[in-house]
């Protein structure tokens, strides 16, 4: 009775309610009874909340081992980038035993392919997907068969003599969509591959379409100012997301809010910025980095020093590369409020790889403190450059870390910064340029020379890979 309450519940979108009555199920009455379990694991997953759907996964295995849905379930955990439990080779595990009844289950090769997209490897997602497709051409198949296309023409990969990557790849996502016309992730994808193509009048022609079918479909909304970002109309991108918040229902409401709080900034509506990327900040949800970062440097533009500091110490304790981001952010925000020594202990916190480098970091401070208001500038412009990077806009970052470098010219780290926006940028004879600049102005340090080395199979330019490792070593033996 109790598991068809919750079920009904389910239905109608009370997610939580149905939750607290199967946790009644596994708590009061039966803590091993698998269907109320595998709910918990799958209502837990589509929240986001993988430290618990892991652990109704493991109870379930527990049991029964081989438990299909709970081997996916599983499997999809470990290929989350932001759990805590991340790891391909464990999803691929998971996979594996999926197989072992059925080697040649469709839908277990195209999770297998799908795993391998994740992984850059599109030459084994190709294989994985032509072995499902040979049993059943759906339109799921296709899907991923464009999607391995389009990864293989964005790595540079060689095309076949009869027809491009490219060209494969939106031949196969409109037949994904021909075989599923209410397919978003076909109809997604295809206009992704529109864009690629450098074809954004049909990538806003499908969208459209999308939008008006599927008015509750998030993710069109953001695809579609993303294109008339990158054609320099931010007011019909921030008409779009608007449009898409107004919704009733409306998925994935919160990468909406983020694009729209991101168009505000950019259009300089910096305070409409703050008031949308504060009400993701106490959601329930945790924001990305970026929307941490942008409010911390959009409050520190208004002037709201304080906020913005407490804003950017909050991004500093986020896990992984967060950590590092939210250090440099908020020693440029604790700059711009001409509080130097707080700065410093931001930029002593996170790791780095050797001494020499940190003593780069500790540095910055005082010479914004010894070039004054252009070193309070230089932080502001330094803030922004990597919000710009976090807004995947390397050249707008560019122009900012440009600036920094002339206003601070004594000081490594911006140019470190720079390198990493022409990086991003793929401008690699600038990033060559600006580590060859580094060797001028700063020959002892040896982490520049070592990051050089790697750019070797990016570069046209011919660099001697192990004279540069070998000065790196020299100089900087950590």
């Amino acid at each position: 009775a109790l598991m068809h309450l919750a079920s009904a519940q389910q239905q109608l979108g009370k997610e939580n309610q149905a939750i607290h009555v199967y946790e009644r199920i596994v708590t009061k009455l039966d803590p091993k009874y698998v269907p109320a379990r595998l709910r918990l694991a799958g209502l837990r997953l589509s929240q986001g909340m993988f430290d618990e759907a892991m652990i109704h996964c493991e109870v379930v295995l527990a049991e029964q081992p081989a438990h299909s849905l709970a081997l996916r379930y599983k499997a999809r955990i470990h290929r989350e980038p932001s759990s805590r439990y991340h790891n391909y080779d464990m999803a691929l595990v998971c996979y594996r035993k999926l197989l072992v009844h059925n080697a040649e289950s469709p839908s277990v090769n195209l999770d297998i392919a799908e795993l391998y997209l994740d992984m850059s490897r599109p030459t084994d997602a190709a294989s994985r997907a032509l072995l499902a497709g040979a049993q059943d051409d759906s339109s799921r198949f296709r899907l991923i068969l464009g999607r391995t296309y389009l990864l293989m023409h964005m790595m540079g990969m060689p095309d076949a003599p009869e027809k491009s990557n490219l060209q494969k790849a939106v031949d196969n996502l409109k037949l994904a969509c021909a075989k599923d016309p209410a397919s978003s992730l076909a109809i997604l994808q295809l206009a992704n591959a529109h864009i690629v193509e450098k074809r954004p009048d049909a990538a806003i022609a499908v969208l459209r379409s999308l939008i008006s079918q599927k008015p509750r479909t998030g993710e069109a909304y953001t695809r579609l100012a993303a294109v008339y970002e990158s054609q320099g109309d931010l007011p019909k991108a921030i008409q779009t997301l608007e449009n898409g918040t107004r919704v009733p229902g409306v998925e994935k409401e919160d990468a909406l809010l983020s694009a729209l709080g991101r168009a505000y900034f950019l259009s300089g509506e910096r305070k409409k910025a703050i008031e949308t990327w504060q009400a993701l900040a106490t959601a329930p949800t945790k924001p990305g980095i970026s929307v941490s970062v942008g409010l911390a440097v959009a409050l520190a533009l208004e002037g709201e020093l304080d906020k913005a500091m407490r804003q950017a110490e909050a991004v500093v304790h986020e896990t992984r590369e967060g950590g590092m981001v939210g250090a440099l952010v908020a020693a440029c925000v604790a700059i711009q409020g001409g509080n130097f020594d707080k700065a410093k202990q931001f930029l002593a916190s996170p790791k780095y790889p050797s001494a020499k480098e940190q003593a780069v970091r500790l540095d910055f401070p005082e010479q914004c403190r010894q070039a004054g208001d252009k070193g309070k500038e230089a932080a502001t412009l330094m803030a922004r450059g990597i919000l710009h990077i976090e807004f995947q806009r390397p050249e707008a970052a560019a122009i900012d870390l440009k600036k920094a470098t002339e206003l601070l010219p004594s000081s490594a780290l911006p140019h470190y910064l720079l390198a990493s926006a022409y990086h991003h940028a793929r401008r690699i004879p600038d990033v060559v340029a600006t580590y060859e600049n580094i060797f001028r102005q700063f020959p002892g340090l040896g982490f520049p020379r070592f990051q050089l080395a790697l750019l070797s199979r990016e570069s046209s330019e011919e660099i001697d890979v192990g004279q540069q490792v070998e000065l790196a070593l020299d100089l900087d033996p950590e």
